[in-house]
Parts: C-alpha cells; structure tokens; sequence
C-alpha cells in the first residue's frame, strides 16, 4: 500500500472527510486529496500531526523507504522554494548594480566612466558571482536570473543620450559567470582535501575584504 493509500483508509476508518481531516492539519482540501491520489506528499510538520491524529507511531504508519522518501521529496522542495527566493533577489541585485553605481558615479563626477565600467561594475560582479556560490544558488537559477536582470539594466542605458552600455554588459554577464562556475569548480574540487564549511567562510571573508 502507496502513501497516498495508507492516509486515505486511516481517514475512512475514522470516518473522516478530507475537509475535516484539512481542518485538523491546517492545510487544503486539495493538499488532502492530492496526497491520496499520490499527487504530492505531506511535509514533516504534517506527518507529525497525521501520527497524533490518528494516534500511532511514524513507524507504524509508514516504513523506512517512505519516510526516506517523503524526507527527500521535501528536501527537493524547500531547496526549490530557497532557489526561486534567492533567484528573485539576484535579479533585483543584478539590476541594481548595473544601474546604481553607473548611475551615482556619474552623477557626482561625470567623468568617471573609466572607473565604473574598468574597475567598479566588474568588480561586483565577480563579487556577485562568488556571494552566489556562498549561498549555494544552483546554477540554472544563475544563469536565468542574471539573464533576466540585463533588461532594466539596458532599458536604463538606453534612456541616457550620453552614455552607452554596448558590449560591456556582455563582459560583465560573463565575468559573472566565470567567477560562479571557477569557484563552483574550486570548492568541489577542494571538498574532498579540505572542510567545506571552513573554505566557504574563507571565501566569505575574502569577498568581505575585497568589498
């Protein structure tokens, strides 16, 4: 017997309907019926509460695969829900450092385009590919957010009579990527050597120095 099979008959043998079970873990009927039908899993928090409603154990309730299983799938899910979020922040930060620093510098001093498109927005970047690493954004998101975020960032070039982006946001996407995939690359092949959670603070550190 599947999960979705095993929540179903605990209900009806508690004669319960899958509103009332909804009610009881503060969820959808939808979720209730989705988990029936196998269309999705409870999360932890649920199955705790599913073993006190129904008073047993988790043991009893489902076997070691399926609490392998659904520990997995939830995993799979919250690094899911952890990626979008920190994707949506990377497009908003992406977009900003290629409008605010151009954007402020030559407001101040106009002639500092050697400084922000040489020194300053590559910088950034590179720091912005490094912080991305850090905090373990898979590189698909990466790749879309910062894809995503040239939009603005060109549309506010475009506005400006006197100053071009042209080519240089390309370099920049590029330095982005190359400093993301190199470190990717660097603290994989280090994990085996060194202690992973000492190496990503080193690297922290180091980005914190270096801003």
């Amino acid at each position: 017997m599947n999960i979705g099979s095993k929540i179903k008959k605990l209900r009806i043998d508690r004669q319960m309907t899958q509103e009332q079970l909804a009610e009881k873990l503060h969820v959808t009927r939808n979720a209730i019926s989705k988990w029936e039908t196998d269309k999705g899993i409870p999360n932890i928090d649920s199955l705790i509460e599913l073993t006190k409603i129904f008073n047993t154990s988790l043991d009893s309730l489902f076997s070691n695969e399926e609490i392998a299983l659904i520990t997995l799938e939830n995993k799979e899910n919250i690094e899911y829900a952890k990626n979008l979020v920190y994707s949506i922040i990377l497009v908003a930060v992406y977009a900003l450092i290629g409008i605010l620093i151009p954007h402020y510098s030559f407001k101040y001093d106009p002639t500092s385009g050697i400084v922000v498109f040489v020194i300053l927005l590559p910088l950034s970047y590179t720091l912005l590919g490094i912080i991305s690493v850090l905090i373990k954004v898979r590189w698909p998101y990466v790749v879309i957010s910062s894809a995503l975020a040239l939009t603005p960032i060109y549309i506010y070039f475009d506005s400006l009579a006197t100053i071009g982006l042209g080519f240089w946001g390309i370099v920049y996407l590029i330095l982005y990527y190359a400093s993301y995939f190199i470190l990717s690359g660097i603290i994989k092949s280090s994990m085996i050597k060194s202690n992973p959670v000492r190496l990503k603070k080193y690297f922290l550190i180091t980005s914190l120095v270096i801003t």
